[in-house]
């Protein structure tokens, strides 16, 4: 349940996201002050205008502390995508007197994990044996080969990242027969090393299903021969 008061927010802050600009965070999170005329602390003119007619300007950012905590949420959430897994996020909030509030963001950002090693399993034997070599040649993520199905990696762990190489596999799949798959034919599951937990281990498990071939392709022209 949403527990939204009379209060006003006054400002928002964030302390210690060293790694993200502050803007981006402002875009993640639905609590809100009221704008400011030319960045002067203080000047809301846009607020002060509705309280002379509540049809110009904007109305008080309330304070809704249900939307804090899911804020707080949404921070950690997008730092997991870029690689952050363990990072924290606190908030105090501080009473100014005449329901004015200020919140601020407490981040506690920790290390940034990589991907140690990028593993496939399932991918189908093409008739064209350079395809996959191909493939792990153009690779976002894989780097220096293992085995057959094994490469080093090092690139700097992200959702984006993940899914991007997701998309590539079921693009390689669909262009070489594989029709059907769909998108749980390929899952990325990611463990963390025992030797360091912010290196990780990706596997990308692979259900290409079966391959769907053209029969033989007829052409019908009416008219004269050419």
């Amino acid at each position: 349940m949403s527990e939204v008061t009379d209060s006003r927010v006054t400002k928002v802050r964030f302390s210690g996201n060293d790694a993200v600009r502050t803007s981006t965070l402002f875009t993640l999170v639905r609590t809100k002050s009221n704008r400011r005329l030319l960045n002067i602390p203080g000047f809301t003119v846009w607020y002060w205008l509705n309280n002379l007619n509540s049809k110009w300007g904007e109305g008080p950012t309330r304070l809704d502390r249900q939307i804090v905590t899911n804020d707080i949420e949404r921070l950690k959430a997008y730092y997991e995508s870029i690689g952050y897994l363990d990072t924290e996020v606190d908030t105090i909030i501080v009473d100014y007197g005449s329901k004015n509030f200020e919140v601020s963001f407490l981040i506690q950002e920790g290390q940034q994990s990589r991907v140690n090693q990028v593993l496939y399993s399932g991918f189908p034997e093409f008739e064209d044996s350079h395809i996959l070599e191909r493939f792990y040649r153009r690779s976002s993520i894989a780097e220096e080969p293992v085995n057959d199905t094994t490469f080093q990696s090092g690139k700097v762990f992200s959702y984006t990242l993940i899914g991007d190489e997701r998309s590539e596999i079921m693009s390689l799949l669909r262009n070489n027969g594989y029709a059907s798959v769909q998108s749980d034919s390929v899952r990325a599951v990611v463990e963390r090393t025992e030797e360091d937990p912010y290196n990780l281990n990706v596997l990308f498990q692979i259900k290409p299903g079966r391959t769907y071939t053209f029969g033989d392709l007829f052409i019908n022209i009416d008219g004269p021969n050419p």
